[in-house]
């Protein structure tokens, strides 16, 4: 995988884990980006499993979700 865009990070996590570096231009660089890309991809993962965010997204989208008398869907 080539590094020069934003990969969702379920994929940044498979290939930090599973793949093997072919080229790096510098390793210098390639350490700071991946310890960068793997530090946003962790802090995701907690926020989401913290706040609950897929469940809560999964409950509005099948039951709706309605605040006082003004309902959003």
């Amino acid at each position: 995988m080539v590094l020069d865009w934003d990969p969702p990070c379920e994929l940044v996590t498979e290939v930090f884990k599973h793949g093997i570096v072919v080229y790096e231009a510098s390793p210098g660089l390639f350490l700071d980006d991946m310890l960068r890309r793997v530090a946003i991809c962790y802090d995701w993962s907690v926020a989401r499993k913290k706040l609950r965010i897929v469940e809560t997204a999964e409950e509005v989208v099948l039951h709706g979700c309605s605040l006082g008398s003004t309902t959003l869907f």
